[in-house]
């Protein structure tokens, strides 16, 4: 099944979608459910009337979470809270730098954390400037709860919970001693540093488990792969589990399943900024000119195969990458919901799969 809308989070017993700037459900009968609207100009409206306009200038809905009552959308360079009780729609903050964050975290179960959403700023920054983590108050404010000093990251592509091991990974990025893994505890007061300086430490997925954290490395120039980082001697070593076909940004964990896509990412910047912009070549990591879904098995750690889907015509700097993402956790069935951007199947649209032991294993 396939559907015009870019599914977001389940809410309760629906799946929250968005279109456009509208957020919506689909009620029981078949009808759509208009939530809010998030308002836009109306030359923004006219642009996303064009799927490929939409590419171009990064519009409508961009990322997306729910703590509690209270829907938290990332959208035109802003971040809104909707409060499903008063209907109130307001604008939280104003991002200076990028669209907003490449995730939310949900510390809710993690001790020594706030029961909120936690995200760390994410843009492109070669100058390394001061990259903070910002928590959520329950007045609707964002407090800075660390701040990474100067020269130290690029961004931060991820923050995981981790509540067995009470404490939140985050994944940096991109270069040099920037591609990192940190461990933090105590609602990021205490910082510790775990491995950096390699692109096997470059990650943008992540999940904890019982020996470790497993995780997905995200790099478009060089080989990728899916890795377990564990203590071994008292020491934290990188250990390769599988190859996949490229970068890997986007993630989501089933009730059964770590599910993990590769992106279709362009290559090295050309010899001016119009060459750039229109290069359809892919980066030297990326093997197949594809976005692959692969997931891991909870018990027995077998890698299957999920769904491929060939990047389309379209120059990746421009109009986007190939790449699929998903709807936040759904950690109590297996249905994976994917929206596809820059591919030549089910582009701008939400494919629903349900992982069961059916799907090829890799060996």
């Amino acid at each position: 099944m396939s559907i015009f809308y870019k599914a977001l989070f389940n809410d309760g017993n629906s799946m929250i979608y968005a279109q456009k700037n509208r957020i919506l459900r689909f009620l029981d009968c078949g009808a759509v459910e208009v939530v809010f609207t998030i308002p836009v100009s109306w030359v923004t409206s006219l642009l996303m009337c064009s799927r490929l306009l939409t590419r171009i200038f990064r519009l409508g809905v961009y990322r997306a979470a729910l703590h509690g009552h209270v829907y938290v959308v990332c959208c035109g360079g802003k971040l809104y809270s909707y409060d499903k009780i008063t209907k109130k729609l307001e604008i939280e903050l104003v991002f200076e730098k990028g669209r907003g964050p490449l995730s939310f975290c949900d510390a809710s179960n993690v001790a020594g954390f706030g029961d909120t959403l936690y995200f760390g700023e994410y843009f492109s920054d070669a100058n390394l400037d001061r990259i903070r983590i910002l928590k959520r108050l329950s007045s609707g404010e964002w407090k800075t709860c660390y701040t990474f000093q100067e020269g130290r990251i690029n961004h931060i592509h991820c923050l995981v919970p981790d509540a067995a091991n009470n404490c939140i990974w985050i994944l940096t990025g991109d270069f040099g001693s920037a591609a990192a893994i940190y461990r933090s505890s105590d609602d990021f007061n205490n910082i510790e540093l775990i491995v950096h300086g390699e692109q096997m430490y470059r990650a943008c997925v992540a999940y904890p488990v019982p020996n470790g954290l497993l995780y997905a490395t995200d790099s478009q120039f060089e080989r990728n792969s899916i890795r377990l980082l564990k203590q071994q001697g008292g020491v934290w070593v990188s250990e390769h589990l599988f190859d996949v076909n490229g970068p890997v940004i986007y993630g989501c964990e089933l009730a059964d399943y770590y599910v993990f896509s590769t992106s279709v990412e362009p290559g090295e910047v050309k010899s001016n900024f119009i060459c750039t912009l229109l290069d359809r070549t892919k980066g030297a990591g990326i093997l197949r000119n594809q976005v692959e879904i692969v997931a891991i098995e909870k018990v027995t750690m077998a890698l299957i195969e999920v769904d491929t889907n060939p990047k389309d015509f379209w120059p990746a700097n421009l109009f986007q990458i190939g790449s699929a993402m998903f709807a936040s956790p759904s950690s109590h069935n297996n249905q994976l919901f994917i929206y596809y951007t820059g591919t030549k199947n089910n582009e701008g649209q939400t494919k629903v799969i349900e992982l069961s032991d059916d799907f090829t294993s890799w060996n």
